[in-house]
């Protein structure tokens, strides 16, 4: 389950690939204008109904990215858009449910994967693009600063990041529960470390290289960097 552009979603695509190949029926719930790739790849298209590729290419959407008020008017926008894909992400689950749902793979642009897997009793796993949200003393979050600030700054930063992207979440998933009985908001759910029914930690998954970004010594055993995921020559093993 993953949202944006072709970055966002390609790398899913790969994943989805090397596990249709040892034998998993994997699905790709994105966004519209994807249907082409996914479905070359074998697997199978679940596409909610905005094309964020198409969006993000018409000129009034253009133009507005290069003003603040611009930026605004642009994020106003996409609350409604927002609310949109939340719903079509709870609708679209209880489709695949049909076919049998074990685990979601998803990136925090659908942290509402989390809640579905535990509605369903199946498991979520937070993959990243990027080294983001994990409290570390290496560096600072990277929005931030691209140098280290000191252990103290650069864990702070990350908490502070992370504290931003829960009250967020938090805010646009309750204005979904008050507005659909069926939608149960898991209590005490971190969006992004993932969930388990049995409680266990996930191991969250760190698409990029290990040669660019090392893996922190302070980093517990479930953050795991995989490399990149890549299709054709670059599948992931």
């Amino acid at each position: 389950m993953s949202l944006g552009t072709h970055g966002d979603v390609q790398p899913f695509v790969a994943l989805g690939t090397a596990l249709a190949r040892r034998g998993a029926q994997v699905t790709v719930a994105t966004g519209a204008g994807f249907d082409t790739m996914i479905e070359a790849a074998g697997l199978t298209s679940a596409p909610f109904s905005i094309n964020y590729q198409d969006l993000l290419k018409q000129p009034d959407i253009q133009a507005a990215m290069h003003t603040l008020s611009g930026k605004i008017r642009i994020w106003r926008q996409s609350k409604e858009w927002l609310r949109q894909e939340l719903q079509e992400q709870w609708d679209r689950a209880r489709a695949i449910i049909i076919i049998g749902l074990d685990l979601i793979v998803y990136n925090l642009k659908t942290a509402l994967a989390p809640h579905i897997a535990h509605d369903l009793r199946a498991v979520a796993g937070p993959a990243l693009m990027q080294p983001v949200f994990v409290p570390t003393g290496a560096f600072p979050f990277m929005m931030l600063s691209s140098r280290s600030l000191g252990p103290f700054v650069n864990r702070l930063s990350h908490r502070l990041s992370t504290g931003l992207a829960h009250a967020l979440n938090r805010r646009i998933f309750r204005a979904l529960a008050a507005s659909r009985a069926d939608f149960r908001l898991a209590s005490g759910l971190d969006e992004l470390a993932g969930y388990a029914p049995n409680g266990r930690p996930v191991p969250r998954l760190h698409a990029y290289s290990r040669h660019l970004v090392p893996k922190p010594d302070d980093w517990p055993d479930t953050e795991t960097i995989t490399g990149y995921w890549f299709r054709n020559n670059g599948e992931p093993d």
